[in-house]
C-alpha cells in the first residue's frame, strides 16, 4: 500500500477541519432560524390570548330608527312629518285656527326608490343573526312602507281633481273618474289605518319604542284625517252609483 506524503496528509487534514467548521455553522444557523420562528409563534399566541374578543353589535330599535333616518335623509323626507291631507281639504279651519302641523308628503318620483331601500333594509334585518325584537323591527319597517303607499294612493286620488269628487256636484259622464278617485282615497285610508295601528302596537308591546314615537317625536301621520277621507270616498261612490245607473 502506497504511503501518503506529508504534504498530502496536511491537505487532507485541512479539508476535514473545514468540513467540520461548515457543518457546525449550518447547525448554528438552523438553530437560530428555529429559535426565531418559535419566538414569532409565541408572540402571536400571547397577543391573541391577551386581546379581548369583541362582542358582535346587537341590532335594536335604536339602530332601526337610525337606518330609517338615513333613508329619509336620502330623499329629503321624514316619517315624523309626513301625513295625509297636507292641503287641509277634509278639515276646514279659519286662518287663525289652522294648526301648525308642519306636515309633508313624500314626492311621487321618490316612492319606488324609497320603497326599494326599505325592502333592502327589511331583507338585511331578516338575515341579521344579532338582533333584538326582530318581529317588532320588521313591523316598524313595514309600517314605514305602508305610510309611503298610503300617501301615494292619496295623491293618485288628488290627481283626478274636482271631477273625482261629488261634493260640489257631478255629471254621470264623470262616473269612471269618481269611482277611480274613490277607490284610491279609500285604499289610502285603509292602509293609513294599518300604519297607526302598527305604531300603537309597537308602543304597547315594546316600551323602548316610546322614545322614538311619543311626545315631540309623535309622527304627524297620526293627524291625518283618515276617517273623513274614508267617509267621503264612500259617499262619492254611493252618490255616483245611485244616480248614474248606466
Amino acid at each position: 500500500m502506497e504511503e501518503k506524503r506529508p504534504d498530502e496528509m496536511e491537505m487532507a487534514k485541512k479539508k476535514d477541519e473545514e468540513g467540520k467548521e461548515k457543518k457546525s455553522k449550518g447547525i448554528g444557523m438552523n438553530k437560530s432560524f428555529i429559535f426565531i420562528i418559535s419566538a414569532l409563534f409565541a408572540a402571536v399566541f400571547i397577543l391573541t390570548s391577551c386581546t379581548p374578543v369583541r362582542e358582535p353589535t346587537i341590532y335594536t330599535f335604536k339602530e332601526a330608527f337610525l337606518d330609517l333616518a338615513v333613508i329619509d335623509a336620502k330623499y329629503n323626507t321624514s316619517l315624523y312629518t309626513e301625513a295625509l291631507d297636507k292641503e287641509n281639504y277634509y278639515i276646514q279651519f279659519t286662518p287663525s285656527e289652522l294648526p301648525d302641523w308642519n306636515r309633508t308628503n313624500i314626492l311621487t318620483k321618490n316612492v319606488d326608490l324609497i320603497l326599494n331601500d326599505l325592502e333592502m333594509l327589511k331583507n338585511k334585518t331578516i338575515s341579521n343573526k344579532n338582533i333584538n325584537n326582530s318581529e317588532g323591527i320588521l313591523l316598524l319597517i313595514e309600517a314605514r312602507e305602508k305610510m309611503i303607499k298610503s300617501q301615494e294612493l292619496y295623491k293618485i286620488g288628488l290627481s283626478f281633481g274636482d271631477k273625482g269628487r261629488t261634493r260640489d256636484g257631478f255629471g254621470c259622464k264623470d262616473k269612471p273618474t269618481v269611482l277611480n278617485a274613490s277607490d284610491a282615497f279609500n285604499q289610502s285610508a285603509v292602509i293609513g289605518t294599518e300604519v297607526t295601528r302598527s305604531f300603537d302596537y309597537l308602543l304597547n308591546t315594546y316600551p323602548s319604542v316610546g322614545h322614538y314615537l311619543l311626545k315631540s317625536k309623535r309622527p304627524k301621520f297620526y293627524d291625518s284625517p283618515i276617517y273623513f277621507i274614508s267617509r267621503e270616498a264612500a259617499r262619492d261612490r254611493r252618490n255616483i252609483e245611485q244616480l248614474c245607473k248606466n
